[in-house]
């Protein structure tokens, strides 16, 4: 069986391609001889081994995500700010590319999705080459060099952090924020993941919905009257001397002014 001696938080297909410090924890592409403890460095090399992509070859995505340099048991407080601090990474990495390709009228360009950062807590002892995969409700025996895990098609095109964002965002994970005002937009962070998530299983109208809900909790706005006051919130947040403009003729023909 399994020890919980030892565990890594990882995604597979996230290819950072550097070190990217989120807060207490960094992201760091996988290379075996960054691990000093050879044992562990030689079990996780193999059992890596096993994800790959649509040709059956190991990929080389594999981003470890630590908060120091040990492998060990990884308590449900520090997986939940490992979590937030993905949902912080992949935002100020999508919301770049979806703005580049906004401001350049480009429909072929398509950023990343938020499968490229799926998260994965693991446990293993070195040397044991069983290990157990949790998925939902479910637990599943494998065995690292028989089974395979297959990167999932949509990941989207690849992206660069917005730093500064990344920086901003990362101060939820410490405590000068609010409680309030953290969990607002950690709810809010979480639901623009999943409504950047590939697949069939949510409909356009669905995604829309949800980011909807994303507005809706980051701006604290009301059951009633959501419209109006969200685009009064936005306003207020764009209306300022230095923002670009244009005037243009709605589909009622009235003038108006947009903001660029």
């Amino acid at each position: 069986m399994v020890s919980s001696a030892c565990e890594v938080m990882f995604m597979p297909w996230a290819d950072v391609g550097k070190d990217t410090n989120i807060g207490p924890f960094t992201a760091w592409p996988w290379k075996k001889s960054r691990v000093s403890n050879s044992a562990i460095a030689d079990h996780l090399e193999n059992y890596f081994k096993g994800h790959v992509d649509h040709y059956g070859k190991p990929v080389s995505t594999i981003t470890i995500l630590s908060a120091d340099d040990s492998f060990g048991t990884v308590a449900p407080k520090l997986m939940d700010k490992a979590r937030l601090a993905v949902d912080c990474l992949l935002f100020a990495e999508i919301y770049p590319a979806v703005k580049a390709a906004v401001r350049t009228d480009n429909t072929y360009m398509a950023p990343p999705t938020a499968d490229r950062y799926q998260l994965v807590k693991q446990q293993f002892a070195p040397g044991d080459s069983s290990f157990v995969v949790n998925i939902g409700g479910t637990s599943h025996m494998g065995q690292i060099g028989k089974l395979k895990v297959t990167c999932p098609w949509d990941r989207g095109g690849t992206s660069f952090p917005d730093e500064e964002l990344l920086n901003g965002l990362a101060a939820l994970l410490g405590t000068r924020v609010k409680a309030a005002d953290r969990e607002r937009i950690e709810r809010s962070l979480e639901w623009f993941r999943l409504a950047h998530t590939s697949g069939d299983g949510s409909s356009t109208l669905t995604k829309v919905v949800m980011m909807a809900t994303a507005f809706e909790i980051l701006f604290g706005l009301p059951r009633h009257n959501k419209t109006k006051l969200f685009i009064q919130s936005v306003r207020d947040r764009l209306d300022r001397a230095n923002t670009r403009t244009k005037t243009g003729v709605d589909a009622i023909g009235k003038t108006k002014t947009y903001s660029l």
